[in-house]
């Protein structure tokens, strides 16, 4: 123990253990196994998910939480048999004495070491998933830190990375914070208090799957508040095992953000306590689809079924059905898992009847000529095959039917395209115009509604402020099939 800061890490965790600290309720809630359960990150079940497939011979896939402390992130995985988790600590030897001083029972073991030394206790190629949380940023040298975790994965292993966006300028570099974390062009870099580069992610065999957010700010001063920066690595180039990383973690963000949404203390607790607020699902809706649906309705006179994919926990069309606008159906893969959580915060069931499937699953099952209405939202930029995906809902369309496509535009120039969102599409002479970045994929496939045998009916970008979205700028399509 003999780097500045040490001792004062101990002492914060004597506090916080005897629940006189600062943070004496989160504290507490982590040393019950319901409260682990409450703490663990759910974004990190989309990778486990993957690891528990991929892992050959018997027991949960093998993961290091780096930096942990004496109340690591992964302990309610390790409890539960989905992950057999061991804390990586330099201060390990001083934690288990504070464990065994308030008869503290953690389900995650520790070894003492830093993630520069992780070779002198680890194997290489043994470990299934490093995780570290607001630990790095403490490093001595965050390249061989780097440089170890890659060394000590296996094939195929995962590196998720958590950590305060310039938290050494945050904390005035004093005591264990020494270096800053960042995001710039879609990049993650690290530099230390002198400007100095820390970090070169070229020297590894790793390869980066998800980055969060897109860019960085310094903040305002010391003590002001940042933001997290959260990437994943693989030690990986098979593009199909990194695509379904990507689509693994998105997904399992996904369930964490309803359970935000719907949490006692979120922003919308009391807009949904008593059930399903319809000024809060009419907020959601795209009211440019008004016009539309309107026109299908006078080509028509009967109610418009439509079929909205990719709809995640609360189809943006619902207000169309409590309105009597048009009668809808959605898809989304994890629409079980949303029905458990609103179960769970006892709330109706949702108001649109919602499959189990992916977009293309939907789209395969569905007879030709089925919907008046086919509603695709923020899902040409995560598709494989947005062209392929296009032509499936383009066959689903009754005649006089509409597509709906929206989404975010985003530029293609110095962004890295890996999370959640792996293309970037624009409207382009009367198309919409498809760069796909993820994976080093770096094609151009243009969707040409003339080529699908529709009309355009509108095709725009504009700048647009949506309650499930970042500000910025959207594209915006609708394309009908004509009569025959």
């Amino acid at each position: 123990m003999t780097r500045d800061g040490y001792q004062d890490e101990i002492d914060y965790w004597a506090r916080e253990l005897a629940l006189e600290g600062v943070h004496r309720e989160h504290t507490e809630k982590r040393l019950s196994p319901a409260g682990r359960s409450d703490e663990h990150p759910i974004w990190i079940d989309g990778l486990i998910d993957v690891l528990t497939e991929r892992k050959q011979g018997g027991g949960p896939p093998r993961a290091l939480d780096l930096g942990c402390g004496p109340l690591g992130t992964l302990g309610h995985a390790h409890e539960v048999g989905r992950l057999d988790v061991t804390g990586v600590d330099p201060l390990a030897d001083a934690y288990t004495e504070l464990r065994t001083r308030f008869s503290i029972d953690y389900p995650e073991p520790l070894i003492a070491t830093t993630g520069e030394r992780l070779s002198e206790h680890v194997e290489p190629a043994s470990v299934d998933l490093i995780y570290s949380r607001n630990s790095l940023d403490h490093a001595e040298d965050v390249q061989r830190c780097f440089e170890e975790a890659a060394r000590a994965l296996r094939p195929g292993g995962v590196f998720a990375l958590e950590v305060f966006a310039y938290e050494g300028f945050r904390e005035g570099y004093d005591g264990l914070h020494r270096f800053d974390f960042h995001v710039h062009d879609g990049a993650l870099g690290c530099t230390d208090e002198h400007g100095r580069e820390a970090l070169d992610l070229s020297e590894f065999d790793l390869e980066l799957v998800t980055l969060e957010p897109r860019e960085t700010r310094k903040p305002a001063g010391v003590g002001a508040d940042t933001t997290t920066v959260r990437a994943v690595f693989a030690r990986s180039r098979d593009a199909e095992l990194l695509d379904r990383v990507r689509a693994a973690t998105w997904l399992a963000d996904e369930r964490a953000r309803v359970e935000q949404f719907l949490d006692p203390t979120g922003v919308y607790a009391h807009r949904i306590a008593d059930g399903w607020d319809t000024e809060l699902l009419r907020s959601m809706y795209p009211t440019w689809s008004d016009a539309v649906l309107g026109d299908v309705r006078r080509a028509d006179p009967g109610l418009p079924r439509v079929l909205e994919l990719d709809a995640r926990s609360m189809p943006t069309l619902t207000w169309a059905q409590l309105s009597g606008l048009a009668h809808v159906e959605a898809a989304d893969p994890q629409a079980s898992a949303f029905a458990a959580i609103f179960a769970r915060h006892r709330l109706p069931a949702h108001p649109v009847a919602m499959r189990e499937a992916t977009a293309r699953e939907a789209l395969t099952a569905t007879a030709p000529g089925s919907f008046e209405v086919v509603h695709l939202r923020d899902a040409l930029e995560r598709d494989n095959d947005p062209v392929g995906l296009v032509e499936l809902a383009a066959r689903a369309l009754a005649p006089t039917g509409v597509l709906l496509l929206e989404g975010s535009v985003r530029s293609s120039s110095g962004e890295a395209w890996r999370h959640p969102f792996g293309n970037a599409v624009r409207v382009e002479d009367g198309r919409l115009v498809v760069r796909r970045h993820a994976l080093g994929d770096e094609r151009v496939e243009v969707i040409d509604p003339q080529a699908l045998g529709l009309e355009t009916v509108v095709l725009t970008m504009l700048d647009a402020t949506d309650p499930l979205r970042e500000p910025g700028t959207v594209y915006r399509a609708a394309w009908r099939r004509p009569e025959r």
